[in-house]
């Protein structure tokens, strides 16, 4: 069983104690690693981060 992405060196300990991912590589390299993460997200899916200013007062 693979627990550390050979490209960054992030282990799965690492990223369940954090949260974030180490690099798009971990994803292939870390085993099980998605199903575990979507069990973790419960299907909610990352649609990217929203600008500040959208609300904003122009």
């Amino acid at each position: 069983m693979n627990n550390i992405c050979s490209h960054c060196k992030t282990s799965y300990e690492d990223i369940f104690e954090s949260g974030f991912v180490g690099c798009e590589h971990c994803y292939q390299e870390i085993d099980n690693l998605r199903l575990a993460l979507n069990s973790m997200y419960q299907g909610k899916k990352h649609i990217g981060r929203g600008t500040r200013r959208k609300n904003a007062q122009l």
